[in-house]
């Protein structure tokens, strides 16, 4: 029987939890030029719009952003995303809350209306996670 050194298991769980990935830049992300519906294939559309080396970013994705020192304010202006607009994104792998309504980021600056359902946020609502039906512009993150 092999031994396994802890070394040895310790990156191969990173390499299965994907904990190895480099931390997020500014530049990994874009937001689609137009709008598109809740109900369109996302995925289609980014790598129509950008290539294959992207695809949906995840909510996820904005935490690891900035749980590793981002600045998302930063990233939103880049993105040309102000306060109060929202970016379609995935939440947990998922599109859709219901079968009406889309996942989506929106900017608040610690500002959310009362009437916004924030299913999440990060930093005291500096960006929530929402869900509602209608068109918006999709975020995608680089591969």
């Amino acid at each position: 029987m092999k031994k396994i050194t802890i070394p040895a298991l310790l990156i191969a769980i990173l390499m299965i939890t994907g904990c190895e990935k480099e931390p997020l830049e500014i530049s990994d992300f874009a937001v689609t030029q137009s709008l598109h519906d809740y109900k369109t294939d996302w995925k289609q559309i980014v790598r129509d719009e950008f290539g294959d080396d992207y695809t949906v970013a995840d909510w996820k994705d904005l935490v690891r952003f900035h749980e590793k020192g981002g600045d998302l304010l930063e990233l939103f202006d880049n993105l040309g995303l102000a306060k109060g607009v929202d970016v379609t994104i995935y939440y947990k792998g998922v599109r859709n809350y219901s079968a009406e309504r889309g996942y989506y980021a929106t900017r608040h600056e610690h500002d959310k209306p009362s009437d916004y359902l924030a299913h999440d946020n990060i930093d005291n609502y500096l960006i929530s996670l929402g869900s509602w039906s209608g068109s918006r512009k999709i975020m995608a993150i680089k591969k």
